[in-house]
């Protein structure tokens, strides 16, 4: 007797045991700001960041012992594809619910998304409703509780910025948008093709990825453009990544970014997406053709992302590989939708979920708005919306922030979201914003930062002048100067990274004034400085070169 006693109470411990550490899939509840650092220490495994609840994995004794509020969803390893659903801009879970319910089996929910288990077909099906998917991949994940890598820097005007940001004309980003979004024929590998729809299953998505590098890989200086190809439910799919390095900490990485391909209720056919989201590639595309002449000091990525409809598939395998790599990516501005201005407030958000390093990412925007004078309402906003490609790097530990418009277009996911739907003047001071500070942040690396451009003419001191006509010039220009008295003198050209490039004059010159011709055919397009030196006197100007 006494040893069946023992039997069974060993048997009960056992059980006892088992039951404490059985795993469960758990919603943790977010109810006070430490919470989140308290997930993170208790042992439990993350899998999905919420608004205001973190979807999870762990024993019983591990939820027992963090004295957080929880609610049991499913035994793990829980089977199935997972997937959180994001309701269409300014409706809640609680509109919705009984929508999602008919198609997705619903796990939990939160002020801003559902946690869904549901097959592949019947999430994308939600798209056409507006809704927009991002799938879980069950594995764990960062939670953004670190210190930002680098300590801020004080923004400045910087003239480089001020020049590079210049050269973005709504005219020109409006004829890419035109191309990307099939409004017009364009070249794409040596022929004629118009790009009707993005949509990552369908056949044109190639062309606008090829549109995308073709164009990238035309602008000199530009260091690598390159495919970056990815598998997702059996189809193969490619990113896009353009690089320029830095000069000084090559490693030290920022990104800008935006999802190339589009979505609509008749995606094969035409699904124009101008909006969503030709404005946001077009700010990384434009970002690599303003930048290519000028030396930075950290390394620049332009990145266009493909299946973010799909469930954000370019971003997250682009950012897991990068961490798994080591990568220091210091941080991403992601454009998603930067056109639609319905109010005229010129308005955009940009979220940073509250995290140190995101925060200064917005912060970065909106002293950028400041500093150039774009007459943008920049919101910063710590709210930590999952629905696009920064969530993909968040989720690896790197700070980002989504860019997008504060009046939400009504049109997106449907052949509607055309041009005529924009506000081009708004969007191109938004991407005039995210390049500002993308540049400030990768800080250009030239001995000319610091020179005062003048408004046009001669620039002049004790007597000394220095002057190019035409200026902007195409074919070439005449230089003059001119000297108080008889002096030795130097003319010499330089490129933006402050490399002297030839030396056009050197001598004794007499009093007076002095002209020569500067044929420019040698020289790619660009911006340039003459530096002239007359005895103890130095001039430097700016000559940009057109083509």
């Amino acid at each position: 007797m006494k040893r069946t006693v023992l039997v069974l109470l060993a048997l009960s411990l056992l059980a006892g045991k088992a039951i404490a550490e059985e795993r469960f899939l758990y919603q943790v509840f977010l109810k006070s700001p430490g919470d989140r650092a308290q997930v993170a220490a208790s042992g439990l495994s993350p899998y999905a960041l919420m608004e205001n609840s973190i979807i999870a994995e762990g024993t019983r004794v591990t939820v027992t012992a963090s004295g957080l509020t929880v609610k049991a969803l499913l035994p793990a390893p829980a089977k199935g594809t997972f997937y959180l659903v994001i309701p269409p801009f300014r409706r809640t879970p609680k509109m919705v619910r009984e929508e999602v319910a008919q198609r997705c089996e619903i796990l939990a929910e939160d002020t801003d998304a559902f946690f869904v288990r549901a097959a592949q077909e019947d999430a994308e099906g939600l798209l056409a409703r507006q809704f927009h998917i991002v799938r879980v991949g069950m594995k764990p994940i960062q939670l953004g509780l670190s210190s930002p890598i680098e300590p801020p820097r004080v923004a400045v005007y910087n003239p480089v910025i001020q020049w590079i940001i210049n050269q973005i004309t709504p005219s020109e980003i409006t004829g890419m948008l035109r191309d990307l979004s099939g409004e017009r024929p364009t070249m794409v590998r040596g022929r004629q093709d118009t790009i009707r729809t993005r949509y990552s299953l369908a056949a044109k998505n190639s062309s606008a990825i090829y549109y995308f590098y073709e164009k990238a890989s035309s602008y000199a200086g530009i260091d690598s453009v390159r495919f970056h190809p990815f598998n997702w439910s059996g189809y193969t799919d490619s990113n896009v990544v353009v690089t320029k390095v830095g000069r000084r900490y090559p490693r030290r990485q920022y990104v800008i970014g935006g999802h190339i391909d589009s979505y609509s209720e008749n995606r094969y056919v035409y699904a124009p997406g101008a909006d969503d989201n030709g404005t946001g590639t077009l700010a990384s595309l434009i970002a690599a053709k303003v930048i290519r002449q000028i030396p930075f000091k950290r390394t620049i990525k332009c990145l266009a992302f493909n299946a973010e409809e799909n469930g954000l598939w370019g971003s997250d395998v682009y950012a897991s590989q990068a961490a798994s790599r080591g990568d220091s990516i210091l941080g991403v501005l992601n454009g998603d939708m930067i056109g639609t201005n319905y109010t005229h407030t010129d308005s955009f958000t940009a979220y940073n979920a509250n995290r140190p390093g995101s925060i200064l990412l917005t912060q970065r925007l909106l002293q950028m708005d400041t500093t150039y004078h774009l007459g943008l309402h920049v919101i910063q906003s710590t709210d930590a919306p999952s629905w696009s490609d920064h969530y993909s790097f968040w989720i690896n530990n790197y700070e980002a922030t989504s860019v997008e418009e504060h009046d939400f277009s009504n049109v997106y996911h449907t052949t509607g979201d055309t041009i005529g739907q924009m506000d081009t003047l708004f969007w191109t001071k938004v991407v005039k914003c995210m390049v500002a500070a993308l540049c400030d942040l990768a800080e250009p690396d030239t001995a000319f930062t610091g020179v005062e451009f003048p408004r046009g003419g001669a620039v002049e001191r004790e007597g000394f002048a220095l002057n190019a006509f035409p200026n902007p010039a195409a074919g070439g220009a005449e230089i003059c100067f001119a000297l108080p008295q008889a002096t030795e003198v130097t003319l010499d050209l330089y490129d933006f990274s402050g490399r002297r490039l030839r030396r056009l004059a050197q001598g004794r010159e007499e009093a007076g004034n002095h002209v020569l011709f500067w044929h420019a055919g040698e020289v790619p397009a660009g911006v340039y400085f003459l530096r002239f030196k007359a005895g103890n006197e130095s001039l430097t100007q700016r000559l940009v070169l057109l083509r």
